[in-house]
């Protein structure tokens, strides 16, 4: 059975960097939070932190900001200034500055890999919110251990979060959490190949995301919804929201989201049997990738030009590129991606009549596609198992 190429889901799944929308942060641009309005860069919001003569509240708020901002950086920063915010919080009886505190802190760990202390930390945040009765706040914990469960693959329980994340948003009003929600939504029933209510959700986010006149959140919507139609197999629909998407990203002038697309658009050339453009547009991905130092856009690309090489029958090719790219995936653990890569390289086997190899990768894929509730993936990985089988 043929094996779907790599897409990219932009809305990243396993994203556990949380800002306050699902694009980059405006650096010159101002937060409105209440009354008052903070800077979005931290030496101006460390000016107000250590003004004394600035009520607490603030102080403490854009405290928490900063330590938001250091999230993306992936240094230990966040979690400094989020137990700065803790310590200093509770000197103040803030139980709000508390939650985020506990907030931050836990999604430091949760990118640090220690996923029990993250979770621990995110709940007892989510306890605080809800006793205070802020629904925006309640929807950034229930988004954050939505994040956690997504990242576990335990689709059930992300979805409950996800959902109740949403709900939170639209009692805030607040139409970007709204939005991202959705989209994570719509992610979550891609792994579950319920495409047709991605499809729900992903329109859902597109259309908050142009009344708000967002381009980012638009052109990630329609790169979403490209994801949904490949997996229906209506690639001419998939290619059209992808170059609609590239189209949006190109006002935007960037190369993260050019990469990813470029990459999605040689998948669906690669459907509709036209391989010349599927290489052309997949090395365009690999090349802008490697400028990024992305490695798992990388790793992306290495398993498109694998699997594109399988079809072209050149299988030792399609063995180098998806050998490379499942050592990037393992150096990331990334379990999914790996999970997917085995499969692809099961396939090659096959091809290549080495049973015996190929039913191991096929074996080590097939568990965390049933962990995931995946069936899509399930179908391909037993249908390859049978298949093996029955050459035997």
């Amino acid at each position: 059975m043929p094996d779907k190429l790599s897409i990219r889901i932009i809305c990243c799944l396993l994203s556990t960097v949380i800002l306050y929308s699902c694009g980059k942060k405006n650096e010159t641009a101002e937060i409105k939070t209440g009354k008052f309005i903070y800077p979005s860069t931290n030496d101006s919001l460390f000016e107000i932190y250590h003004d004394q003569s600035i009520h607490d509240t603030i102080r403490l708020n854009a405290l928490y900001l900063i330590s938001i901002n250091y999230l993306s950086e992936k240094n230990d920063s966040s979690l400094i200034t989020g137990q700065r915010l803790f310590n200093e919080a509770s000197q103040l009886k803030s139980d709000m500055a508390k939650s985020d505190a506990l907030s931050v802190c836990g999604a430091y760990y949760l990118n640090q890999g220690e996923k029990d202390t993250a979770l621990l930390l995110m709940q007892l945040a989510l306890e605080l919110r809800l006793k205070l009765n802020n629904y925006g706040k309640n929807g950034d914990s229930y988004h954050r251990i939505g994040e956690y469960y997504a990242k576990e693959l335990h689709t059930d329980s992300a979805l409950f979060y996800y959902k109740k994340a949403a709900k939170e948003y639209e009692n805030a009003s607040d139409t970007t959490g709204i939005a991202r929600e959705n989209n994570k939504i719509g992610n979550i029933y891609l792994i579950l190949s319920d495409y047709d209510m991605a499809i729900v959700y992903y329109r859902s986010a597109g259309s908050y995301y142009s009344k708000m006149s967002d381009l980012r959140g638009l052109g990630i919507s329609f790169v979403a919804l490209g994801n949904a139609y490949y997996m229906k197999s209506d690639y001419r629909k998939s290619l059209d929201n992808y170059l609609k998407g590239l189209a949006v990203n190109e006002k935007l002038k960037d190369k993260t989201y050019s990469a990813a697309i470029l990459s999605n658009i040689g998948v669906v050339y690669l459907d509709l049997g036209d391989y010349k453009e599927a290489i052309k547009y997949v090395k365009k991905s690999m090349n802008l990738e490697i400028e990024l130092e992305n490695k798992s856009g990388v790793a992306s690309c290495y398993t498109n030009l694998g699997i594109i090489y399988k079809n072209l029958n050149d299988y030792n090719s399609a063995l180098i590129f998806l050998n490379d790219a499942l050592k990037i995936y393992s150096e990331l653990d990334a379990t999914y991606d790996i999970a997917q890569t085995n499969l692809s390289i099961g396939n090659v086997l096959i091809q290549k009549k080495e049973y015996d190899e190929a039913l191991k990768f096929e074996l080590m894929a097939l568990p965390v596609f049933e962990e995931a509730g995946s069936k899509h993936y399930m179908a391909i990985a037993n249908c390859n198992i049978a298949e093996i089988y029955l050459a035997q």
